[in-house]
């Protein structure tokens, strides 16, 4: 069933379709990786060593909308990679012999930034920066950071950009890194960062620690410093998207599976940087930072019956008898509901977007049939008073389950990936 989603593919393009469910779950973000796609400017000589030296930090606003005060926050970073000649780590191309960052060289950095559980309604702000550095000291750092701890704090006090923006499942994180003043009108000029950063860039040949993303240059008669941080928005609606996007790309997938699927598993979000200070282009860095994102969403353990197609049982008001001979157990199977059953399934609260087909057997056995009446999955399932239950796997080893209810000569319920069963609807009727 779920290998199959070519037409799956071609409707997900339509805004129309079901929207993702806001979700609570666990998420963890980590810095993967950085680029430097061209290097920043280090001086007319470079007495910190080869190359350029960077470090990837972050901070970050975990918060509901109805309570933005009790938001909650972190920050951190990496450690400084580059040439080893002043305790850096080792990183780059530079040089043979004691490395340094050049242009197209790819650190892996594996910084985590947070592995939280948020909840459904909760709203996620991550401002990661690159910072080259020129010195030892940290004052600028510190004066940058107590100023971009001010800005997300001005953000969840916010409508949050994105709240009712439709999402894509192939492209979930689509728009979703922004410039704060592109995003968050009452910001104002972005000239909160001058006075940190004036010194090196007015008049713009001094060396010294600075962050990738500044533009600076003479407004007028005056030099000025503009930096808009860097932000990722992110909601449960859009990780939820991910998550059901990336269900082809589990572990143990096949590689037609993943073909199959009509697009690529998305792993994470790039972050790209760019100087804007420099008369001499190649002098501007430009950087790029892969944040990886893992999300699971949580699923209730008993999920409810659907009652998408299905009437719900009718109540007869005739006296009920009792016949404690034929009364089935628990976990008996009722020859009547074996046979093939042909339907669709859905993600969200959709349930009609593919083909669907149960060969369920009288034995309790049961196959998952492609189009053509082909065998995709083997599995089991039980039926006792209207509820079928089972499981099943494809040859790769993926498993999934599903729930659902019986009325007349039709079935509809949930499913899910291996013991879960909140992914999406299904609708089924006996042929």
């Amino acid at each position: 069933m779920h290998k199959y989603f070519s037409f799956l593919f071609a409707l997900l393009s339509i805004n129309a379709l079901s929207q993702p469910l806001p979700r609570a779950g666990q998420l963890k973000i980590t810095i993967e990786s950085f680029k430097c796609v061209n290097k920043s400017w280090d001086g007319f000589v470079e007495f910190d060593g080869h190359g350029n030296e960077v470090s990837v930090n972050f901070s970050y606003r975990i918060y509901s909308p109805s309570n933005p005060g009790a938001a909650r926050k972190n920050s951190g970073g990496s450690v400084i990679f580059g040439s080893n000649v002043n305790g850096m780590t080792r990183a780059g191309t530079q040089t043979p012999d004691l490395g340094g960052i050049n242009n197209g060289d790819v650190v892996n950095v594996s910084t985590l930034v947070m592995d939280e559980h948020v909840n459904a309604d909760e709203f996620i702000i991550i401002a990661p920066t690159v910072w080259e550095w020129d010195g030892p000291e940290k004052n600028t750092l510190n004066k940058f950071n107590a100023q971009l701890e001010m800005d997300l704090d001005f953000a969840v006090n916010q409508p949050f950009p994105f709240a009712s923006t439709q999402i894509d499942y192939r492209d979930p994180f689509r728009d979703r890194v922004v410039k704060i003043f592109d995003k968050y009108s009452g910001y104002g000029q972005a000239i909160k960062y001058h006075n940190i950063f004036k010194d090196f860039f007015c008049p713009g040949n001094a060396q010294g620690n600075r962050v990738m993303g500044i533009r600076s240059g003479t407004f007028g008669s005056e030099c000025l410093v503009v930096y808009p941080p860097t932000l990722v928005l992110l909601d449960t609606k859009t990780l939820n998207a991910q998550y059901t996007n990336n269900l082809g790309g589990v572990a143990g997938d096949s590689h037609a599976a993943r073909e199959t699927r009509g697009w690529p598993p998305i792993y994470g979000i790039n972050v790209h940087y760019i100087e804007n200070s420099y008369g001499v282009q190649t002098s501007n860095g430009s950087y790029d930072v892969f944040l990886k994102i893992e999300f699971t969403p949580d699923y209730l353990s008993a999920p409810p019956a659907s009652t998408t197609t299905a009437p719900p049982p009718k109540y007869s008001k005739q006296p009920v008898v009792v016949n404690t001979i034929s009364t089935p157990s628990e976990n008996t199977v009722i020859p009547a509901i074996a046979g093939a059953w042909k339907g669709t399934f859905g993600y969200g609260e959709n349930f009609n977007t593919d083909f669907y087909s149960f060969q369920l057997n009288a034995d309790g056995t049961m196959q998952v049939l492609n189009n053509v009446g082909g065998t995709s999955a083997n599995g089991k399932y039980t039926f006792s008073r209207n509820v079928v239950t089972g499981s099943y796997t494809y040859s790769d080893g993926s498993v999934f389950s599903f729930t659902g209810t019986v009325a007349n000569n039709t079935m509809s319920g949930t499913w899910g990936s291996a013991s879960n069963v909140n992914m999406g609807k299904w609708v089924m009727t006996k042929k």
